[in-house]
């Protein structure tokens, strides 16, 4: 799990929420999906040689990731990222590790392409890539270079995919990242995550039990686009990337109830989930604590306990 929240380079604006971002999906992973919590990994603000160091280099694939897969015999990955992203001339995306200089991310950045060429490596092992990032050189809080007004090439999305898992970006090449400022998370990263907990299914799927990536693709383009669009007037359209009829979750609970202590815990009266893909606004399975900042007291997103019923945990030792 990977949150570049704040760079050291003054004109780069801080990604507010990267590490609210990254503790969900972490609690995610530890709660839900039943990881174990000393091989959930979480680097907060690392810089370019620690992001070599986990996911290795364009010349080396063999970084800690490797060594925990192959020599623990792990059989499923989970990379996450939040922070910014830019182009190279050549539309390359690119991300940006906490020392980086926008103007010269080639040099200072980490290659999405060498990420997934590098996961690509990884043998008998299922991955999931989810990067809430753009690539157009702008932030939702501005252009990544506040002192002046340069022309960034839009970066080509990554077609080739993992032929050992699926990705997931937040937005297209010339699109903006959005964030959900009320639950003080990434728009994308809450989609992501309420489908993936059984609402791609329920809402916009066959409703056969299980969250499969076509289901995930239609829910993160229908609800992060209309939020978008209805909160900021902007187009963000999520790339999915992968096998369409992949499971990314076969023990979904179609009786949970998370959703109504979702809505208690908010303290408004508790609805049954809405019967089209329009969501009302506010409706969300994540949130942080309003208490307390980023995070709330002690740093933990309140809510995830009553997602535990949405997922059965049935997986041995995993690593993200």
């Amino acid at each position: 799990m990977v949150g570049v929240r704040d760079y050291r380079n003054s004109d780069v604006p801080p990604v507010r929420f990267a590490y609210n971002d990254a503790e969900a999906i972490r609690q995610y992973l530890v709660e839900t999906r039943g990881y174990p919590e000393d091989n959930v990994v979480v680097l907060k603000d690392p810089n370019q040689s620690d992001l070599m160091a986990y996911f290795g280099t364009e010349n080396d694939p063999q970084g800690k990731l490797f060594d925990a897969v192959t020599r623990e015999r792990l059989d499923e990955v989970f990379v996450y990222f939040s922070g910014h992203g830019v182009p190279t001339e050549d539309g390359a995306g690119v991300l940006l590790p906490s020392d980086a200089d926008p103007l010269k991310p080639g040099l200072t950045g980490y290659k999405l392409e060498t990420l997934v060429r590098n996961l690509n490596r990884l043998q008998e092992v299922r991955v999931t890539l989810a990067v809430d990032s753009c690539f157009s050189g702008l932030s939702h809080d501005g252009t990544l270079i506040r002192a002046a007004s340069p022309v960034f090439l839009a970066a080509r999305p990554d077609k080739t995919g993992l032929s050992n898992g699926v990705v997931f970006t937040a937005a297209d090449g010339m699109e903006i990242a959005s964030w959900d400022e009320r639950l003080r998370l990434g728009l994308f990263t809450r989609h992501l995550l309420e489908g993936m907990l059984g609402k791609a299914d329920r809402t916009v799927g066959n409703g056969d039990g299980r969250v499969e990536l076509f289901e995930m693709e239609r829910l993160l383009k229908t609800y992060v686009g209309r939020e978008a669009n209805r909160r900021y007037s902007r187009q963000q359209t999520p790339q999915v990337v992968g096998a369409p009829l992949t499971v990314l979750n076969d023990r979904i609970d179609p009786e949970s109830t998370a959703w109504k202590r979702s809505s208690r815990w908010h303290g408004r009266a508790a609805e049954p989930p809405h019967p089209n893909p329009s969501p009302p606004w506010g409706e969300g399975l994540l949130f942080p604590s309003p208490q307390g900042g980023e995070g709330g007291p002690k740093g933990r997103m309140r809510g995830f306990g009553s997602l535990r019923a949405t997922t059965i945990v049935r997986r041995p030792p995993l690593v993200a």
